[in-house]
């Protein structure tokens, strides 16, 4: 009857052995909205005579190399080799692989741990002093200890880890992300301020061109001394704006550098040389929360701390410990290699926690207030994603329409500079209203050169909002390895 009953208990714990306790993850699911705000953004479509148009294209796809579209092959090496070379993405490339290998660690829980033991002693054991002599004692012995799986807390704890492995993955590619965003925007700041340098120095040419012409029209006293003065203020001041935006240039210099991983300078695009794309993919919100890198990392993260909460309850349940070992003893009198000199162990124990003082209680509440804190952070990773793509396609069509303005406004300043300064040769005009016209025309070209920018860069940002493409694995495929 005892023997039943001790089979009966074998066989109850044996089938514990399949549950996994804790609650299974359910993946949040994906929104059902069909846009990301209650106003439709502006439509970028209508181009400017000359202007390459663009249009949204609603459930496109992100390509993985999405800044080809730019179609500068500078811009594309130097994204290659940020995305090489970046200090930033080296060590979130370790931290994955460390993150992997506590997971190959992890899995090892589920198999049995073999040890081989030897020991050599030198001993005397005797009721009486005289009674016997020293004597070596040599032993060798293969040791067994294994640990069932009874209520699923290995296989919580590998799941939690292979969620890790995940987030630390998606981390490597938001920071993959966010390497090539920057330094796309950091070329394009740096080319724009090159624009803005070149058109500060033509106007500065002219500004001294007028100014020496006025110096010696006032030596034959045809101009007054004050329309001198005025155009040496106007001289000084562009010269004025030339060393902050020389500051500018170095700074996006320096950060180019920092992100391509300090590689030396490399040839950067000019303005020009970019190119809008005419199409920009609009993913749904519904595919959005399946590719955009930080939300999958805070999914991850949810998948983790949810299994937190199953290794916490099987904490507060039996364990049931086996070990077993064999070898051989060389004694006196004994021979290893003889019945007499093998030595075998086995044994089994069951622990059952009674008392803690309220600690593994403690800490599945604690588990379950750390899944309800991930929860509430993928919620906020979410919302965050919306409006950062809501906010990008807003900004596009706005850019559109800005441009197209200044554009517009850089061509009538043009138009009534040349005619300032044909009528000032004629006599028609004074000096102080040609100033006035090469000042329009200096704002006009610089705001056109920012505008342009500014274009460019809601580019990259809607790009970078989207994801950057669709995620294979743990990184873009255009991430090497």
């Amino acid at each position: 009857m005892r023997n039943r009953r001790s089979l009966l208990a074998g066989l109850a714990l044996l089938c514990c052995a399949g549950c996994t306790l804790g609650p299974d993850f359910d993946r949040p699911a994906a929104p059902a909205a069909a846009g990301y705000g209650p106003i439709r953004p502006p439509d970028p479509d209508a181009g400017t005579a000359g202007e390459a148009a663009q249009r949204f294209v609603p459930g496109a796809p992100v390509p993985a190399e999405w800044w080809r579209a730019f179609g500068s092959p500078e811009l594309d090496a130097l994204v290659a080799e940020a995305l090489r070379h970046n200090a930033g993405l080296e060590a979130a490339r370790a931290t994955l692989r460390q993150a992997e290998a506590l997971v190959a660690a992890g899995r090892g829980g589920f198999y049995p741990s073999l040890g081989l033991g030897a020991q050599a002693t030198r001993q005397r054991a005797e009721p009486a002093p005289a009674a016997s002599s020293p004597y070596s004692l040599r032993t060798a012995r293969l040791e067994v200890s294994y640990a069932p799986d009874l209520f699923g807390g290995t296989r919580r704890e590998v799941e939690g880890l292979v969620a890790e492995a995940d987030r630390q993955g998606f981390e490597l590619a938001a920071a993959a992300l966010g390497v090539s965003g920057n330094l796309i925007n950091a070329v394009i700041e740096e080319a724009a301020l090159q624009a803005q340098l070149t058109a500060t120095r033509e106007i500065i040419a002219v500004a001294e061109d007028s100014l020496r012409l006025l110096r010696s029209r006032l030596a034959l006293g045809a101009v007054p001394r004050g329309e001198v003065l005025l155009q040496e203020a106007e001289v000084m001041q562009r010269r004025a704006e030339l060393p902050a935006l020389q500051k500018a240039v170095e700074a996006r210099r320096t950060l180019i550098t920092v992100l391509l991983g300090g590689t030396p300078d490399r040839p950067l695009p000019a303005l020009d040389a970019l190119r809008l794309p005419e199409t920009l993919p609009v993913s749904l919100p519904s595919a959005l929360v399946r590719q955009r890198p930080d939300i999958l990392a805070a999914e991850a993260a949810l998948r983790a701390a949810n299994a937190g909460i199953g290794v916490a309850t099987a904490n507060m349940l039996p364990r049931l410990p086996l070990t077993a070992a064999y070898g051989t003893a060389q004694a006196p009198g004994v021979d290893a290699f003889t019945p007499q000199g093998l030595i075998w162990s086995v044994a089994a124990g069951l622990t059952q926690p009674l008392f803690q003082g309220g600690r593994l209680a403690g800490q599945r509440e604690a588990a379950i207030a750390a899944r309800d804190a991930a929860a509430a952070r993928y919620r906020a990773a979410v919302l965050g994603a919306f409006r950062d793509v809501a906010d990008a396609l807003r900004a596009i069509g706005s850019d559109a329409e800005e441009l197209r303005a200044r554009r517009e406004a850089a061509r009538v300043a043009a138009q009534s500079l040349e005619i300032a300064r044909r009528q000032q040769r004629l006599g028609a005009v004074s000096l102080l209203e040609v100033l006035a016209a090469q000042q329009a025309d200096a704002r006009a070209r610089i705001a056109l050169v920012q505008a342009t920018a500014a274009r460019f860069s809601d580019t990259v940002a809607l790009h970078v909002a989207l994801g950057g493409g669709v995620l294979t694995g743990h990184v873009p495929s255009s991430l090497p390895p």
